[in-house]
C-alpha cells in the first residue's frame, strides 16, 4: 500500500509543484497505511481451510445427521476459519462399485483447485475409495477416517498421513449386559447380513461363540430374507434376546435404504426384545445396549482433524481402536420387557421416561403432607380439650345446684355436757344440726350420738379424747351423717367450765354448721378450677382460629395458583376471538381444569374434570396440568386422541396406578379439540365427556370414549377415537363437565339435566359469547335456588366465525 500511494504521488504532483518534507511525507503515508489495516475485519486476514467430509451413507439417514452434528460442533468450538464440503456415496442405494471410477474423476475436477487441508471419511466404503483413489485425486493430503468396524492395523499398511477412530462393538460387554438385564434368557441371536461390515463381525464372533456354550446358546442368523428371519425370531420363546447389528441386504438380494426401517419392523411383528451397538436405534424399535455414538466418534475424529490443521503430524495422533460406549436404554420397553431398573449399568441414560409428577416434587408433597398432617392433628388434641372441657362445666353447674339447698339450710347449736357425756342442755338448733327432731325431749349420750354421727372414726377418737382430757376445743370440723341420712359439716368449739375451787363443772360450747361455708370454700375451689379451664379454653381457641387461619390461607394461595394454570383468556381471545370459559369451584379450589395451547398450524383446547372437588380435586388438577403442559406445550402434539392416550398413561404411572398395589383410584374425565389455522376443521376426542356443535338452533352432540383417563380400571395402552368435524357458518361450538347438568334444584332437588343443559345452548347460541356465559350463569343459579351447590362447574364456547 506504501508503494501504491508513493507512485500515485508521484504521477499527481506536477514537476514544478513545491513539495513538502520528504519525511515527513514518508511518516504520513506510513500511518495512513497502518490506519487502513486496522479497518480490514478479522476474517479478512484468515484464509479459508478447506476440508473435505467423504460420507457412506445418504444425507438424510439419522446416522449421516449424527456424524455431520459431531463434526459440526467440534469445528464450531476450534475457532479456526474451516469451510467444510460433504460429498455422500450413497452406496447402499447404489452398489454399482463401477461408480466409484466416475466419482473419483467427479471429485479430480470438482477439488483440485481447492487447498483441501484434510479429509474426513465415514464408515467402511469411504474409507476404501480414498485408499484407492487418494493419491490420483488429492496427492499428500492428510486422512482422518471415522467409524470404519473393526479396523485392523493391516488395512491400512502403507498408507501415510492416515490417523482416525475405529467403531469397534465390544459383543462380549453387550451379551454380559443382556444376561445380567435378563436373568432367563438362555440364548441370544446376533443379526447381522453378509456385507463386509458385518462379515468382519462375525468372524470376530465365530471366535469367541465357544466361550459361551455353557452359559447361553449364541447364534447367528445370516444368509436369511427378511420374511424368512422373522419367521424365525416370532418362534422363539420369552428365554431368547437379539443383538441387531445390521440387515442392508437379505439373503435374497433385497437392499434396504436404513437399517431403523429394518429394525422398527422386525421390533413391531416379532414383539422381541432386540439389543443393538447404535445410538440412533433406542428408541425406535431397540431396547438399548452397550452403545457406540456416532456424533462422539465424529467428534474425537474432527478433534484430530484440528490438531492435523494447526500443525500436528497425523504420525504423532495415535489411531482409536477402542471408542468410548454410552449406556442407553429406552423405558418403555424396558418396562414391557419387566427389566428392573435397578440392574442397569451404572452411568446409564434412559429416554422415553415418563413425567412423575412424585419423584420431582417429592419434597414439596412431603411438606405438605406434614404440615396438613400437623394442623389436623393440632385441631383433633384441640377439640378433645374443648369436648373434656365442656363435660367438666356441665359436672360443676350439677354439683352446683345439688349442693345449693345445703348453703340455703345452714344453722348454729348450743350444748352443755357433763362428765358422765350427758346432756345437760341444748337449744333446738343443735337437735336440728345433728338430726334429731327440735321437739324431742330426750336425747342419747354425747358420745353415743358422736359415734353414731360422726362419719370419721379418726375424727369420733380425737373429739372423745379432747373432752375426756378437758381440754379446749376451737373449730373442730367434722362430718356428720344425721338420722334422715343427710350429711352435714359442723364446727365445734367447746372449753371446760371450773366452779371457784377448780372442780370440772361440764363441758359448754357450740355447734355451727358449716355446711355452707365449706360447700362454699368447694364452690370457690370449683370456680377456680372452671376459671383455669376457661382461660385454657380461650388459649386453645386462639391456638385453633390461628391454625384454622393458617389453613385456609393456605387453600387461599392454593387458589391463586390453581388460577395461574388457567389459560391466560386474552391469549385465547387472540386466537379464538368468539370464546367464553366459565369456571366456578364448589369451594375456594376444584378438580376442574381448562388448557389451551397455540401452535403455527392451530391450537389445542381442553376440558378437564378430575375426581372429587375442593383440596383432594385440585391436587388431581396439578397432576392433569403438568402432563397437558408437557404433552401440547413441550412435546408440541395435537392430535387429541394421542394426548389422551399418554395422559392416561402419565396420571396412572403418577400415581402408580399401573400396579395391583396402588392405594389410590383417581383419574379424571376429559374433552380435547384440535382447531386447525384455517379454521375449516375441529378434531376431537373425548374421555368420556362429549363435544356440543350447534347449528342452526339444534344441538348436535359428538360423544368421547367411554373410557376416562387414570383410575385403576382404566387400560394403560387403550387407544382414544378422534372425529373430525366439518366447521360451517354459524356453528358454536362447547364442552362442558358434569357439574352443570348434575346440580340439584328447580324447587324438588332434582338434577338440571342434559335436557335443560341442550335448550341453554341452543338459546345461546346466536348471541355474543360474554351474553352466552351470563345467561349459563343465571340459569345455573336460579335453578339451584337455596340448594347446596354439589360439584364444581366449568363450560367452554367457542366459534370459528370471523
Amino acid at each position: 500500500m506504501i508503494s501504491c500511494l508513493k507512485s500515485l504521488n508521484k504521477k499527481c504532483a506536477p514537476k514544478n509543484m513545491i513539495t513538502p518534507n520528504a519525511g515527513a511525507l514518508k511518516a504520513f503515508v506510513l500511518c495512513l497505511a497502518t490506519f487502513a489495516l486496522l479497518l480490514q475485519p478479522a476474517w479478512a486476514t484468515k484464509e479459508k481451510t478447506h476440508v473435505l467430509v467423504i460420507h457412506f451413507y445418504h444425507e438424510n439417514l439419522p446416522w449421516s445427521k449424527g456424524l455431520n452434528r459431531g463434526i459440526a460442533e467440534v469445528f464450531d468450538k476450534s475457532g479456526l476459519p474451516v469451510e467444510l464440503h460433504a460429498e455422500y456415496l450413497d452406496n447402499i442405494r447404489h452398489l454399482r462399485k463401477d461408480l466409484f471410477p466416475v466419482l473419483s474423476r467427479l471429485y479430480k475436477d470438482k477439488y483440485e483447485k481447492l487447498n483441501i487441508k484434510v479429509i474426513i471419511t465415514t464408515d467402511d466404503p469411504a474409507l476404501d475409495f480414498v485408499i484407492k483413489y487418494r493419491d490420483s485425486i488429492f496427492p499428500g493430503v492428510p486422512v482422518v477416517f471415522c467409524a470404519p468396524n473393526r479396523l485392523k492395523p493391516e488395512r491400512i499398511a502403507g498408507q501415510k498421513n492416515i490417523t482416525g477412530v475405529s467403531e469397534d462393538n465390544d459383543v462380549r460387554v453387550e451379551l454380559e449386559t443382556i444376561m445380567k438385564l435378563m436373568p432367563g434368557v438362555n440364548g441370544i441371536g446376533l443379526i447381522s447380513d453378509r456385507a463386509p461390515a458385518g462379515i468382519r463381525e462375525i468372524n470376530d464372533i465365530l471366535s469367541f461363540q465357544k466361550e459361551y456354550r455353557e452359559k447361553l446358546d449364541l447364534f447367528l442368523t445370516t444368509n436369511k430374507s427378511l420374511p424368512m428371519l422373522k419367521q424365525e425370531m416370532s418362534g422363539y420363546g420369552d428365554e431368547t434376546a437379539f443383538v441387531y447389528m445390521s440387515f442392508l441386504q437379505d439373503a435374497e438380494g433385497n437392499n434396504y435404504s436404513s437399517n431403523l426401517e429394518v429394525i422398527k419392523e422386525l421390533s413391531l411383528e416379532t414383539q422381541k426384545p432386540l439389543f443393538t451397538f447404535k445410538k440412533i436405534y433406542v428408541g425406535k424399535g431397540a431396547v438399548g445396549g452397550m452403545l457406540v455414538s456416532e456424533e462422539l466418534m465424529a467428534m474425537a475424529a474432527t478433534g484430530m482433524a484440528v490438531k492435523i490443521i494447526s500443525g500436528t503430524s497425523p504420525a504423532d495422533i495415535p489411531i482409536v481402536y477402542k471408542p468410548k460406549t454410552l449406556a442407553k436404554f429406552d423405558y418403555q420397553k424396558l418396562v414391557e420387557l419387566g427389566i428392573d431398573e435397578k440392574r442397569l449399568p451404572k452411568n446409564h441414560v434412559l429416554i422415553n421416561k415418563p413425567f412423575s409428577f412424585y419423584e420431582t416434587y417429592k419434597v414439596l408433597v412431603w411438606a405438605v403432607i406434614s404440615i396438613v398432617s400437623t394442623l389436623l392433628f393440632i385441631v383433633l388434641v384441640l377439640s378433645v380439650n374443648i369436648i373434656r372441657r365442656k363435660r367438666a362445666e356441665a359436672l360443676v353447674l350439677e354439683s352446683e345446684a345439688k349442693y345449693r339447698g345445703i348453703f340455703e339450710n345452714a344453722s348454729e347449736g348450743l350444748f352443755q355436757v357433763d362428765s358422765n357425756w350427758e346432756l345437760i342442755n341444748v337449744n333446738p338448733k343443735f337437735k336440728t344440726i345433728l338430726g334429731f327432731d327440735e321437739n324431742e325431749k330426750s336425747l342419747p349420750l354425747l358420745n353415743e350420738i358422736i359415734s353414731q354421727a360422726f362419719i370419721d372414726e379418726d375424727e369420733i377418737i380425737e373429739f372423745l379424747g379432747v373432752i375426756q382430757a378437758r381440754e379446749s376445743l376451737s373449730g373442730f370440723d367434722a362430718r356428720l351423717l344425721k338420722r334422715n341420712n343427710t350429711r352435714a359439716w359442723v364446727s365445734i368449739y367447746a372449753r371446760a367450765i371450773y366452779d371457784e375451787k377448780s372442780l370440772f363443772l361440764y363441758y359448754e360450747g357450740s355447734v355451727v354448721d358449716v355446711t355452707e361455708k365449706k360447700e362454699r370454700e368447694r364452690a370457690e375451689r370449683e370456680r377456680d378450677a372452671v376459671k383455669v379451664a376457661s382461660e385454657a379454653k380461650s388459649k386453645y381457641l386462639a391456638v385453633v382460629e390461628a391454625a384454622n387461619k393458617k389453613v385456609m390461607d393456605s387453600i387461599q394461595y392454593a387458589k391463586l395458583i390453581q388460577l395461574s394454570l388457567l389459560p391466560d383468556m386474552e391469549e385465547v381471545k387472540n386466537h379464538i376471538p368468539n370464546s367464553f370459559f366459565l369456571w366456578s369451584p364448589r369451594d375456594i379450589v376444584g378438580g376442574d381444569i381448562c388448557h389451551a395451547g397455540f401452535f403455527d398450524d392451530g391450537c389445542v383446547v381442553a376440558m378437564i374434570d378430575c375426581t372429587g372437588h375442593g383440596v383432594p380435586g385440585a391436587f388431581m388438577t396439578m397432576v392433569a396440568s403438568s402432563g397437558l403442559r408437557r404433552l401440547v406445550n413441550y412435546e408440541n402434539l395435537r392430535d387429541p386422541a394421542l394426548i389422551l392416550k399418554k395422559l392416561n398413561y402419565i396420571v396412572k404411572t403418577t400415581l402408580q396406578q399401573d400396579k395391583d398395589t396402588a392405594s389410590s383410584d383417581d383419574g379424571m374425565d376429559a374433552a380435547i379439540c384440535f382447531i386447525s389455522k384455517n379454521r375449516d376443521t375441529i378434531i376431537f376426542s373425548g374421555a368420556r365427556l362429549p363435544l356440543y356443535v350447534v347449528g342452526n338452533q339444534r344441538v348436535e352432540i359428538i360423544k368421547g370414549d367411554k373410557q376416562s383417563v387414570g383410575y385403576k380400571r382404566s387400560k394403560l395402552d387403550f387407544e382414544y377415537t378422534n372425529h373430525e368435524v366439518k366447521v360451517e357458518k354459524g356453528m358454536t361450538f362447547y364442552m362442558s363437565t358434569d357439574g352443570y347438568q348434575d346440580q340439584l334444584g328447580g324447587g324438588k332437588g332434582r338434577p338440571l339435566g342434559r335436557k335443560r343443559f341442550l335448550g341453554s345452548l341452543e338459546k345461546i347460541s346466536p348471541m355474543d359469547f360474554d351474553a352466552q356465559m351470563e345467561f349459563l350463569k343465571n340459569v345455573f343459579n336460579d335453578y339451584m335456588g337455596s340448594q347446596e351447590r354439589i360439584d364444581d362447574v366449568a363450560v367452554m364456547g367457542f366459534s370459528l366465525d370471523e
